[in-house]
């Protein structure tokens, strides 16, 4: 039985099953824990930002009332998830194969041509998303202005303390002392009911870390090599530091006049934390109400649409409706470094 390649089951099962690569975006594992979206009843989304719980459970007597504890809420958080969609348009010579009953070989060519567009359509989206994975650990998360909106920005809360500056910046390599800074950042994870695991940096300051002086002497007295490696910096940044991760991550995107911008800035390093309670941060979805204002579908949808004219023409529309809840937002630092 023939496939119709524009169906909109057939177009969102396609990008329902693409899943995401957390190799190409590591914050879908280091952030949201490898879960793609989670769902929302309605596009307001409501919670608590929470420290996790502090202190000790205190003693009682036998007939003493049991002490109320209340869990330390920092704030309440509450914003509109907002939409994300674009299109491609199928034209008439693409639209006469598609269509058209033909033969199995043409039938196999109308569903790779139509898979071809959803994944690239589904890589541009999935790349959204990691961007505010990034972003929203800066504390703020600022939405593009649109057609009809200004841009807004969400503002997370994150402490001034978790967004520390390098005494001496990075980019001073004969005097700047990375491994200190490191060291002392890693103590404002007590008591936050995380510890520190594991030091992200884009491929800038990772470079500024190997020409760092103190960083070679080290690797020198301690290793015997003159040659600054990634695996002799990871060494020696676990040794110095209780064990912590080491992992560059270089991953961003290219925008239209074809400047690249990195997830994690030039000049920043981050070190994530990890508790008991789960992640620190969700990617949620809402209904989107594009296709059905009424019953719309969560998580990523694609949808096509005929728009007639001089020519006819199909539109195949792909998005989602999807925003970063940070439940914690002390279990990270965001340092700026040069």
């Amino acid at each position: 039985m023939a496939i119709n390649v524009l169906d909109p089951l057939f177009l969102t099962e396609v990008v329902q099953n693409i899943r995401t690569d957390i190799n190409s975006f590591r914050g879908a594992q280091l952030l949201t824990g490898g879960v793609d979206l989670k769902p929302e009843r309605g596009l307001t989304i409501e919670y608590d930002i929470t420290y996790d719980d502090t202190g000790m459970t205190p003693p009682t007597g036998l007939n003493d009332p049991s002490p109320i504890h209340t869990p330390p809420v920092v704030k309440n958080m509450s914003f509109t998830n907002q939409e994300w969609r674009e299109k491609v348009v199928v034209d008439r010579e693409k639209m006469a194969t598609l269509r058209k009953p033909g033969n199995k070989l043409d039938q196999l060519w109308a569903e790779e041509y139509m898979i071809d567009r959803m994944i690239g359509l589904n890589t541009r989206l999935e790349t959204r998303f990691e961007w505010m994975r990034w972003q929203s650990l800066t504390g703020s998360l600022t939405i593009p202005a649109t057609k009809t909106k200004p841009a807004f920005t969400i503002n997370y809360g994150v402490p001034a303390g978790n967004k520390p500056t390098a005494a001496v910046l990075w980019s001073n390599t004969a005097t700047a002392d990375p491994l200190k800074d490191l060291d002392e950042w890693t103590l404002k994870f007590r008591g936050s009911g995380a510890r520190a695991v594991r030091i992200v940096a884009n491929k800038k300051v990772d470079s500024l870390l190997k020409q760092n002086e103190k960083i070679r002497d080290l690797i020198k007295q301690t290793l015997g090599k003159e040659l600054v490696t990634s695996e002799t910096l990871a060494t020696v940044i676990g040794q110095s530091i209780n064990g912590l991760e080491y992992e560059v991550y270089d991953g961003g995107y290219i925008d239209e006049a074809g400047i690249f911008y990195p997830f994690i800035p030039d000049n920043a390093i981050i070190i994530l934390g990890q508790g008991v309670s789960g992640t620190m941060m969700d990617l949620v979805t809402s209904p989107n109400n594009y296709e059905d204002i009424f019953t719309g579908h969560i998580g990523k949808f694609a949808l096509p649409k005929l728009i007639k004219g001089d020519p006819d023409q199909w539109q195949v529309i792909n998005g989602a409706t999807v925003l970063p809840k940070l439940k914690y937002v002390n279990w990270h630092i965001f340092a700026t470094v040069a």
